[in-house]
């Protein structure tokens, strides 16, 4: 990998063999280009969305279908929750990433992590929700290097991810925070990588455990059974901050609520 400074050496050979050719302004742009083209950071983790599903009642079912971003990545996101009970709810997320490089055919990154989990919801006041849940998370890793070596990385994670907020029948505002533990394990390379990507598994290998801490805001509007959905999230470590990984993710797509609560509102009442 040609590093930056190698870059700009050369552009300034270029520029004092060929001094009418290239000047100031035409040798920033290429540097400014030398240096996206070489970009080639690998990421090892990224916070999926948060499931925020508000519950009022019991047999509420919520399913949820977005695309999310990252600096890096590009994902699909489903989720969904259902109300067992007036108090007891369930739910599953599924997230999908990946990242390729078009002028680099072996640079790529991707993973899945599929979780369950279960919690308690409160409504508070009429449109006032708390809730907590509780899940555990599988998950994989896979990056492609310059050299043409992959890796894979099996890893786990646990949460617990209170939330408040607002829901009504046109517009849901929601704030949560995730505090998940996130633990690697099965890691697998197929060669020997080049020295600051070989340090980065090593890393990994030896502090396999991570605190995180992720908050997220959730917006929601639309209609009784369909709303849009955007939720921007982050995602801190806060014991391995050498860990390579996305810090935000930015989601956005359609939000389906099925609930007898909208076929008999009379008879629905929150406590106030």
């Amino acid at each position: 990998m040609i590093s930056v400074l190698n870059m700009m050496l050369l552009a300034g050979k270029i520029n004092n063999e060929h001094p009418q050719a290239m000047n100031t302004g035409k040798l920033l742009p290429l540097i400014i280009s030398l240096t996206l083209l070489s970009s080639c950071t690998h990421y090892y983790y990224a916070p999926n969305m948060h499931n925020v599903p508000l519950f009022q009642q019991k047999e509420e079912f919520h399913l949820d279908l977005s695309g999310s971003l990252g600096n890096e990545f590009t994902g699909f996101e489903v989720q969904a929750a259902f109300s067992l009970t007036d108090n007891i709810g369930i739910m599953a997320n599924g997230f999908v990433v990946d990242r390729e490089r078009d002028l680099y055919p072996d640079e790529y990154g991707r993973g899945h992590l599929i979780e369950g989990g279960a919690g308690a919801f409160v409504p508070l006041h009429t449109n006032i929700v708390f809730e907590t849940y509780f899940g555990v998370g599988l998950g994989k890793v896979e990056n492609g290097y310059d050299t043409g070596i992959t890796s894979k990385l099996n890893l786990n994670r646990y949460f617990f991810q209170p939330s408040l907020g607002y829901t009504s029948d046109l517009i849901d505002i929601a704030v949560s925070l995730r505090l998940s533990g996130l633990r690697y394990n099965d890691i697998r390379l197929t060669g020997t990588l080049e020295q600051e990507d070989q340090d980065q598994i090593r890393c990994i290998s030896k502090n396999p455990f991570s605190v995180l801490v992720e908050p997220a805001i959730t917006l929601r509007g639309g209609w009784e059974h369909v709303k849009f959905q955007l939720q921007l999230g982050f995602s801190g470590n806060e014991t391995n901050r050498d860990l390579l990984q996305e810090h935000i993710n930015l989601n956005f797509g359609l939000y389906f609520i099925i609930s007898d609560k909208y076929r008999n509102k009379k008879s629905y009442s929150a406590p106030e």
